[in-house]
């Protein structure tokens, strides 16, 4: 049969860098003569991403809302050609001027790239191919450390002129404000596998502005492996990652795929502090939830972006933020509420009243979280008595009984299969053991 090819107003796109911010992207004009396989074919583009780049982003558009079809692409590398690879459709959003197919990390030694569609676009599709430039690696902030547990102070955290220090990701010149209630959490589901977190963070504001053709990057904020923070559009500014449904919201959003990954530690230790700072700002209690006007919806304060897809005001369904992160919001909410720089000051006068317990130290709990099975280890500088007692958070106590403490290192065990997951307090005598030692309860 013969082959017939696409044709193509642009066959050569050179990367110049991450210095690169133009909207102007090649466009390709399918024609209905070329068919193979069921698919329209196009001719191979030649391509070369100039060196240094710790990957390439490709991504594409159309202005063709009835386009129902699929479209792959796929690259070669010394002469060898890679498998199809499809580029998903991006979900509706707030510009409903183009469909959007989301975005590709590919290797720096392609040297060309080629499209196949199952359905003709009848309008111009357009494609991009970004190269992030690499990031300083010595940059003072990535050695940045946190003291867990401790206040709802913001985090240290990568600003724009740390992630973008050539000053070519420029912010949105004409913000809107919105006063935040409900905190969403999202996965960027896209993952370059770049360990290049800054080049990864960069790639995002290209393809959220140049080609879904946004002001700015659409998060509020961003978190990496490592744990590290990266500021987005910032706090209490209007962001584009809630469906059509950002008002009064804040979207926060790790780096990776959650459907087929799990979250670092490091990642989820930063997105707790990260979110009780958000949280003791605007007084929002995260274990609670509350009407979210936007959405219409009963919403936890905070939640997952799945969470909005049953709003009849969604402009799109997801799975975001992916199961293995999804399924970690239960413990970091109840963590976070733990936190002492999230309890009420009359709370915190009587838990940090250890006046009755000078003869203890070294307190721990462990594991904590736990199911109800839990060790209680300190050091008593003397031979005495002890009542203990569990108290949750809303004032409940259960009776754990007296317990004789010996002078020197001592441990007791609890099983404690009758209470509700929650967050509660170890008292003995009267006074708290420490404020440090909550017990976190969990299914």
């Amino acid at each position: 049969m013969k082959i017939s090819f696409l044709s193509f107003s642009i066959l050569l796109f050179s990367l110049l860098g991450y210095a690169q911010t133009e909207k102007t992207n090649p466009s390709v004009t399918f024609s209905d003569t070329v068919l193979e396989d069921s698919f329209f074919v196009s001719q191979a583009i030649a391509i070369q991403i100039e060196p240094p780049a710790p990957f390439g982003y490709l991504s594409a558009y159309s202005e063709t809302y009835s386009f129902r079809g699929a479209i792959y692409q796929r690259h070669q590398i010394a002469e060898a050609w890679s498998s199809w690879q499809k580029m998903e459709l991006v979900p509706s959003d707030e510009n409903s001027d183009r469909i959007v197919f989301q975005g590709i990390a590919i290797p720096t030694e392609v040297e060309a790239i080629q499209f196949k569609t199952s359905e003709l676009i009848p309008t111009a599709f357009k494609y991009r191919l970004y190269n992030p430039g690499i990031s300083d690696t010595k940059s003072p902030w990535l050695s940045t450390t946190r003291n867990k547990g401790i206040g709802c102070e913001l985090p240290a955290v990568c600003d724009r002129n740390c992630w973008c220090p050539n000053g070519n990701c420029p912010t949105d010149q004409t913000p809107v404000a919105t006063t935040v209630t409900h905190i969403i959490v999202h996965h960027s589901a896209a993952n370059s596998r770049s360990n290049d977190f800054p080049a990864v963070v960069r790639s995002y504001w290209d393809f959220h502005v140049n080609t879904r053709g946004w002001d700015d990057i659409g998060y509020n904020w961003l978190i990496d492996a490592n744990g590290v923070i990266y500021e987005g559009r910032g706090t209490e500014r209007l962001g584009a990652h809630f469906s059509c449904m950002n008002e009064e919201t804040v979207g926060v959003c790790l780096i990776g795929n959650f459907e087929e990954d799990k979250p670092t530690e490091a990642a989820l230790e930063a997105l707790q502090q990260f979110v009780a700072w958000e949280a003791h700002k605007g007084a929002i209690d995260v274990t609670s939830n509350g009407y979210h006007a936007s959405s219409q919806l009963e919403l936890d304060f905070m939640s997952g972006h799945r969470d909005g897809g049953g709003s009849p005001l969604a402009c799109s369904s997801t799975v975001c933020p992916g199961e293995n992160l999804y399924s970690e919001l239960p413990l970091l909410r109840s963590l976070i509420a733990a936190m002492p720089c999230m309890m009420e000051e009359d709370s915190i006068e009587v838990l940090t009243s250890i006046k009755e317990l000078d003869f203890v130290e070294n307190v721990k709990v462990f594991p904590n979280p736990s199911k109800g099975e839990f060790s209680l280890s300190f050091y008593s500088k003397e031979n005495n008595q002890a009542a203990l007692s569990l108290v949750s958070a809303t004032g409940k106590s259960f009776n754990l009984g007296i317990n004789d403490l010996q002078q020197g290192d001592n441990s007791l065990y609890f099983l404690i299969p009758f209470v509700v997951p929650g967050i509660y307090f170890l008292r003995m005598n009267g006074g708290a053991i420490s404020v440090q030692e909550q017990v976190v309860i969990i299914d």
